[in-house]
């Protein structure tokens, strides 16, 4: 109730930390920019809260895609990021109405796990006869359902923790279900004749002693730290089990063997990945 009560009027954070940080990464970089100078092609779901439809913010990597090149990818970020009830909603300047700004909230209510939109956008790309591997990367999570009694069905406020347990709820069962569903459809798009794939990195749980510093925004030390030691325990695990032989897991396996090796920096535990 406390929770609640402090949230009642508005988010439980502020975006001014996140913002310092893009902008120190990204400057005023633009989408159309980012294509131009490294021919990195994107797709970033966002919702657009004047229409209640969903957007996606992309590159100009077809020819007629040129809608959203003015858009900074600070802007991009923070829209994407604006999780209802954790951030507020974020206003973004119109590259071509300097007037005009679309509010925009988090991508997640809708595509919060986007291997539908990587699979579409890919079948648009790819010629007929093109083959289609999509590597779809989990950012981790707790392991979800709730414990639900047949006589405990009248869920009011205080049981959907003030809406805080639909979203997560939201977000866990669309994760799982838009998986599935690009499995199915690749497998039905490879019967009529073009080579789909898609395959999902699986994520290791966080361990009880983790679990009180996970959270969709916790950024203490605690919480970095199991994030960096549940990233490092999955990459071994899925570099294992991606050069068994035989493995399901080849287009991972290419990634790998394409590396550039490891290459010691200075004191023998210093090491850095060579460009």
């Amino acid at each position: 109730m406390g929770w609640f009560t402090k949230r009642l009027l508005k988010p439980a954070n502020r975006p001014i930390k996140l913002r310092t940080q893009l902008e120190s990464l990204f400057g005023t970089t633009t989408l159309g920019g980012l294509y131009s100078q490294r021919k990195i092609a994107l797709c970033v779901p966002t919702v657009n809260m004047g229409t209640c439809a969903g957007w996606v913010f992309k590159t100009p990597h077809k020819h007629d895609l040129s809608r959203d090149i003015g858009y900074s990818l600070v802007d991009v970020c923070l829209a994407t990021s604006a999780a209802p009830i954790y951030f507020p909603l974020h206003a973004a300047c119109d590259p071509t109405d300097q007037n005009h700004h679309t509010i925009f909230a988090d991508g997640g209510l809708w595509a919060n796990n986007p291997v539908l939109i990587g699979l579409i956008e890919a079948l648009e790309l790819s010629a007929p006869d093109q083959s289609v591997e999509i590597i779809s990367i989990s950012t981790g999570g707790v392991a979800g359902g709730h414990c639900v009694a047949k006589s405990d069905l009248e869920w009011g406020l205080l049981k959907w923790k003030a809406g805080g347990a639909i979203l997560s709820t939201a977000l866990d069962s669309q994760a799982l279900a838009y998986s599935t569903m690009a499995d199915m459809l690749s497998r039905q798009i490879t019967a009529l004749g073009k080579n789909v794939s898609t395959c999902r990195l699986p994520h290791s749980n966080p361990s009880p002693e983790q679990l009180p510093h996970w959270g969709l925004d916790r950024a203490t030390p605690q919480a970095l730290q199991a994030l960096s030691d549940l990233g490092k325990r999955d990459a071994e695990s899925v570099y294992s089990h991606a050069m068994k032989r035989g493995s399901d897991m080849s287009a991972v396996a290419t990634i790998f063997e394409s590396m550039p090796p490891l290459e010691k920096q200075g004191e023998p535990e210093d090491v850095q990945l060579c460009n």
